[in-house]
């Protein structure tokens, strides 16, 4: 089964290879025909989930080396883009590589750009390819990928010039320190060895000439040059004299694929076949495919995973209702056993309830009775809280004497103030003598009353002191949180005008008579002593 498909594409025609299983055939050739593109498109529309690589191997492919200003990285792009869209305006084709800064002088960005110039060479194939959604995972260029043979190729210097066949065509690509800086292509016809090997040193000598006047080269004008062709081509250069300037090495296509561990023979092969190999079995960075050109790859790739959870998830949720339709069915057993038991219990209780001798109240009955006295028993209400706040202010006034203390239950209105004031004094305002409209609302409210009818002991026969003693006492008991009002009913001294009053004004009668007093206390129905 085909895994990967390079397509090779230069000025004469178009190559396909077929990776399969670690082997890469070559399946057809194909030239810019109808009846050819008719062929390419029937061999695409029958598998287009194909991983294919797009190798281009152009005369109008353009490179350049520029110095740039130096920008900050968030800014670089957008400048890099802008040079891009000025340098090659007429193709959509382009790629920037940033290659770090100049070490001298300004310390500019070294940029490296290049473009298809005529993108009329491809775009014709490419249409097909995207009529028929092929999975295309990039477009390369064949000079760049080719950097890729340095790493097994012998040399000692940092400007290498490498040569490499094609069909039909001979490339001449430079690079210092691994970096393409510049690649030209030349038609090559085969000839006798000693013919071919004089047309590549020929064009060798050509492209140091101009490496030179591009001031690319140093002054010496050495460079390392690494031949990959056929074997009878690199036969025919070692019987070349030598020159000072070259440091000439060649190998041919089977001993480079020996160097970089290319387990398949070479055969007749040529170094475009090495660059297939290398696509297939290696990454490399996408030089000119567009997002909406790679779209139908990056939706397989997306596709397949969401598969695979998609199917774990399933497998997970069997698993899921699995476990809890066991659990449903011990759920339902237990459900069963307990209707059993409620029904045994229900009998049993029916059978005692038959045996119990006939009674004046049902049971239900019975119940409900017990329910209304706790009901009561939680809602009744004891005077021993108000009293208990009663004999703790008593212990501070010692001089009064209670006779008799009246509790009940009873419906009063009072009147809710907005902003009651706090009794600080000893003389409150008597209620009595509170203005018909009060600045608040009055409701009615079932509270505890308790009347205190009591005397001052010892008595002396000052009135106005003991009344004064007997308003302490209601200002203190007015303070306490569960006291809601102190009423004055009688005191020893009524300094009202509206009271009238009597008895004997002698000394010796009031001492004897006693200085007699009568009030209510009010407090809320339901309190607890705090």
């Amino acid at each position: 089964m085909v895994d990967k498909r390079v397509i090779y594409l230069n000025n004469l025609d178009l190559v396909i290879y077929d990776w399969d299983n670690g082997i890469l055939t070559r399946r057809t050739t194909l030239t810019d025909s109808e009846s050819d593109k008719k062929l390419f498109a029937d061999l695409l529309k029958k598998k287009p989930d194909i991983k294919t690589y797009i190798l281009v191997d152009v005369v109008e492919e353009e490179f350049q080396n520029n110095t740039l200003p130096h920008v900050f990285i968030k800014d670089r792009q957008v400048f890099i883009n802008r040079q891009l869209e000025k340098s090659f305006r007429n193709t959509r084709y382009r790629y920037a590589d940033f290659r770090g800064r100049e070490t001298s002088g300004r310390q500019g960005d070294l940029v490296f750009f290049s473009a298809l110039t005529n993108p009329e060479v491809i775009d014709g194939w490419l249409a097909i390819l995207l009529q028929y959604k092929v999975s295309m995972a990039g477009i390369y260029s064949f000079s760049l990928v080719s950097s890729r043979l340095l790493k097994d190729l012998t040399h000692d210097r940092d400007d290498v010039l490498l040569i490499t066949q094609q069909k039909e065509l001979l490339r001449l690509s430079f690079f210092t320190k691994n970096k393409l800086k510049l690649s030209r292509v030349t038609r090559f016809v085969g000839a006798s060895e000693a013919e071919n090997a004089q047309l590549i040193m020929d064009e060798a000598g050509k492209t140091q000439r101009y490496l030179t006047r591009l001031r690319l080269l140093s002054g010496e004008g050495k460079l390392s040059i690494n031949v990959v062709a056929s074997e009878s081509i690199i036969n025919g250069l070692r019987l070349q004299p030598t020159n000072e300037h070259w440091e000439f090495r060649g190998m041919s296509i089977a001993e480079m694929a020996v160097a970089a561990h290319v387990e398949q023979a070479a055969s007749d092969h040529l170094s475009e076949w090495l660059i297939a190999q290398f696509l297939c079995k290696e990454s490399f960075e996408n030089h000119y495919a567009m997002a909406c050109q790679r779209r139908y790859l990056v939706m397989r790739n997306i596709l397949i995973p969401s598969k695979l959870i998609s199917i774990i998830g399933c497998v997970i949720a069997v698993i899921w209702s699995t476990m809890y339709f066991f659990d449903a069915i011990d759920i339902q057993k237990k459900l069963h056993e307990s209707q059993q038991q409620i029904q045994h219990y229900t009998s049993r209780y029916e059978a005692l309830e038959a045996e119990l001798p006939p009674s004046p109240v049902t049971a239900d009955e019975m119940k409900a009775g017990v329910n209304t006295a706790e009901k009561l028993m939680s809602n009744v209400t004891s005077p021993v809280p108000l009293v208990i706040v009663i004999s703790e202010i008593l212990l501070m006034h010692k001089q009064l004497w209670i006779d008799a203390i009246e509790w009940k239950i009873e419906q009063r209105l009072l009147t809710m103030l907005d902003a009651p004031a706090e009794i600080e004094s000893v003389n409150p305002i008597d209620p009595t003598e509170l203005p018909d409209e009060v600045d608040g609302s009055r409701i009615e409210k079932q509270v505890q009353v308790a009347r205190i009818e009591g005397k001052i002991k010892p008595f002396d026969g000052n009135l106005r002191q003991a009344t004064e003693q007997v308003r302490a006492f209601l200002t203190a008991l007015a303070k306490q949180s569960m006291v809601k009002d102190v009423i004055e009913i009688a005191l020893p001294f009524n300094e009202k005008s509206t009271e009238r009053a009597a008895g004997s004004l002698g000394l010796d009668n009031r001492a004897s008579y006693g200085a007699s007093f009568v009030v209510e206390v009010i407090a809320d129905e339901h309190v607890k002593y705090e």
